[in-house]
């Protein structure tokens, strides 16, 4: 080889990178400008938990009020407010599978608001990244801020007790 000339397929600059560039698939993303919603980080393999209990979470802390946990009817039926039974448990959980199975889901987020024209409290918007979850608020009365505030404190606080 001659000292000034240059080799082929080397010639400095970087050209190879630009090969391994995949320009993002469009249509993948869900997510648009002014769209209001919170977003949740897993592992990829448990998306479907973490939707599962951010749908839990942002249900029992959305609104004005933060909501008190759920009793069972039937703990409080025989006055005392205790449990007295096995069959008592048994019948909460049945009176309460009874409920979801009427009501049509395990959360209210999948349950369309008559009141919102139909559309849903809580619904997942497509991010096109393994691992990130966004959750879209569809109602106009729900504050992402505000809910998630609520959500932190409460994990703060019993993380302190």
């Amino acid at each position: 080889a001659m000292p000034g000339a240059k080799r082929s397929g080397q010639g400095g600059g970087g050209g190879g990178k630009r090969q391994n560039y995949h320009p993002p698939t469009p249509g993948v993303s869900e997510l648009g400008r002014g769209m209001r919603g919170v977003l949740l980080t897993c592992d990829t393999h448990l998306e479907r938990q973490a939707i599962r209990e951010g749908f839990a979470l942002l249900d029992e802390y959305a609104g004005g009020e933060m909501a008190a946990p759920a009793e069972p009817a039937a703990a409080c039926a025989d006055g005392g407010g205790v449990a007295t039974g096995a069959n008592t448990a048994a019948d909460a959980l049945a009176a309460e599978l009874a409920g979801l199975r009427r009501d049509g889901a395990a959360d209210g987020s999948d349950v369309p608001d008559p009141a919102a024209g139909g559309r849903r409290r809580f619904s997942v918007a497509q991010t096109g990244c393994t691992g990130s979850i966004v959750i879209r608020f569809g109602l106009p009365t729900d504050d992402p801020l505000a809910t998630s505030t609520r959500v932190m404190e409460a994990a703060v606080a019993s993380a302190e007790s």
